[in-house]
């Protein structure tokens, strides 16, 4: 008998761990979203921007296109992850590419690809240089994702470049900590730099933070600068614009909930997932990192709180111990630390694949990544730049 609506920006779900292999060409860009429609069967989806959340009327203010309006409601669940910050080194706003939409791949993918089609063009060895650095800012999980895959990418398509294989491009990865992969074990982050300066040739700047970006490349906190034609920000996440206007208590941007992830102080509110500081029952009482192993377990919880309140039950506490953590380091290699064991090599890489595989949505999915997949590991990656552009009558509109 409830009425339920799930409003969203985009009409689809962003299967973001797979995002690092559309900029590799790994996987095409439709293959990691999901319609929201076919994801759900009881609920209502509206493609709409939130505009602001009147607490005291229970009402969630919309906007679609020409089109505003409200809906009332009961119950409000918060769940609008987070959004790349990148006001946290100067310049990088206007001079770094960050991963966080399907957007932000595709334009990553063209990028790289554009800077070889001029790399190849030019007689000018300093600039070809410049076109082909690749500096990636960040040494965790997305960083060495990206990176990794950027290195293969680049590693598989230079023979079609004949004036780059004299000179392979240049990846680079710059963190600020002593080894990379920081939430994982110094052993599994060593191997991680030994495997990918091996096969991959990705060079290595630990201990080092940027100072600062520009037109040119990366300036290091020692002085040194690393000129780059792309840089890419995988650190630093903002909380959500609607978040931050919420008249509720935060954590390092993060709202503060209960154990049951209701919002103290905001009556029939709820939050979970990026945007949440959800108690773990598990690890006491530690709020749960903002990764979606969390989120998974946290959005069924939910709804049987929601349930229990409803028919005047005692809603219950969160409380999940992770499985394992497992990144991809390219080159078909992987590292992961599952119940306490540390895996490194190809074994962990089909782990890792096989993992991603189970959880992603709908069954059509899953068929269309496998089977991309095993396509990918026989035949070269797709270099063609795809550009979005239209088709103008330019007789139109002359004056």
């Amino acid at each position: 008998s409830a009425d339920i609506r799930l409003l969203a920006a985009e009409n689809h779900l962003t299967y973001n761990p797979l995002l690092p292999e559309v900029v590799g060409a790994s996987v095409l860009p439709g293959h990691v979203v999901a319609p929201l429609r076919q994801m759900v069967s009881r609920a209502k989806v509206h493609q709409v921007q939130v505009t602001a959340i009147d607490t005291a009327a229970r009402e969630v203010h919309f906007r679609a296109g020409q089109e505003s309006g409200s809906f009332g409601y009961d119950h409000l669940v918060l769940a609008c992850g987070s959004r790349a910050n990148l006001h946290m080194i100067p310049g990088m706003a206007e001079h770094a590419l960050p991963l966080k939409t399907v957007g932000d791949a595709l334009f990553l993918r063209n990028r790289v690809i554009a800077r070889l089609e001029q790399a190849d063009l030019t007689d000018n060895p300093t600039l070809r240089r410049w076109l082909t650095t690749f500096v990636v800012v960040g040494g965790g999980f997305s960083g060495v994702e990206v990176a990794g895959e950027i290195s293969d990418f680049l590693t598989a398509s230079t023979r079609w470049y004949q004036t780059l294989e004299a000179e392979p491009p240049r990846v680079v990865i710059v963190h600020g900590g002593p080894h990379l992969l920081p939430e994982l074990p110094e052993r599994l982050g060593r191997f991680t730099a030994r495997e990918m300066a091996l096969h991959g040739g990705v060079e290595m700047r630990l201990k080092s933070r940027s100072r600062a970006i520009d037109a040119r490349g990366v300036i290091l906190d020692n002085g040194s600068r690393i000129d780059a034609g792309t840089v890419i920000s995988t650190i630093g996440t903002a909380p959500s614009p609607l978040i931050e206007s919420l008249p509720a208590e935060k954590t390092r941007g993060r709202l503060r909930v209960d154990a049951d992830m209701s919002v103290p102080g905001l009556p029939g509110a709820w939050a979970i997932g990026d945007c949440a500081a959800v108690p773990n029952d598990r690890e006491n009482s530690a709020p749960c990192p903002p990764t979606a192993q969390f989120a998974l377990r946290q959005g069924p919880q939910l709804a049987a709180n929601i349930a229990r309140r409803e028919r005047g039950e005692t809603t219950r506490s969160f409380g999940y111990r992770p499985k394992g953590l497992m990144s991809a380091i390219g080159h078909n290699r992987a590292v992961a630390r599952v119940y306490g064991i540390n895996l490194s090599g190809f074994i962990p890489w089909l782990l890792w694949r096989g993992f991603y595989l189970l959880y992603m949505p709908t069954f059509a999915r899953k068929v269309r990544v496998y089977l991309e997949w095993n396509w990918a590991m026989f035949f070269p990656p797709d270099i063609a730049h795809l550009r979005f552009t239209r088709t103008i009558d330019e007789t139109v509109n002359d004056d």
